[in-house]
């Protein structure tokens, strides 16, 4: 997107100096030589308004490319810093979910105990009614 402002920019920075220097050039009869024409002061005027356009036309170009240079590097700092702080942020955030699943590996082994207790107590039960029932028989 600035790369497409700047060539814009840059259109039409050539596009004025053009006109600019069109509307410059001394209007001279064919008659005239070439010797007339360089010692008239209309053509020096134009020459001189043609080098500082061109000279102004690139340090136009030139900022153009520095403001460019400049708002891609604040872009990409800001890219950084934003990218920085998401991270901190999934860090963060990853932190909390391993302890999360600490503690519910933590109880689901208590669970697990519990359950295991109580099902080797009903065992248990069922081994002693067991032996009873058939010592009774006996």
């Amino acid at each position: 997107m600035s790369k497409v402002i700047v060539l814009i920019l840059l259109l039409l920075a050539t596009a004025i100096t053009t006109v600019q220097a069109q509307s410059a050039v001394p209007i001279v009869a064919p008659a005239d030589t070439l010797e007339k024409l360089e010692n008239a002061e209309a053509y020096k005027q134009y020459l001189a308004d043609s080098i500082l356009m061109t000279s102004q036309s690139q340090a136009q170009i030139d900022s153009l490319f520095k403001d460019h240079d400049a708002i891609v590097k604040t872009l990409q700092a800001e890219a950084a810093k934003d990218l920085s702080a998401e991270k901190v942020s999934n860090e963060k955030t990853l932190k909390a979910l391993r302890a999360e699943e600490a503690a519910l590996r933590k109880e689901l082994n208590k669970e697990k105990k519990k359950t295991e207790n109580w099902f080797n107590r009903q065992v248990n039960k069922s081994m002693r009614k067991t032996k009873y029932e058939t010592a009774d028989e006996e």
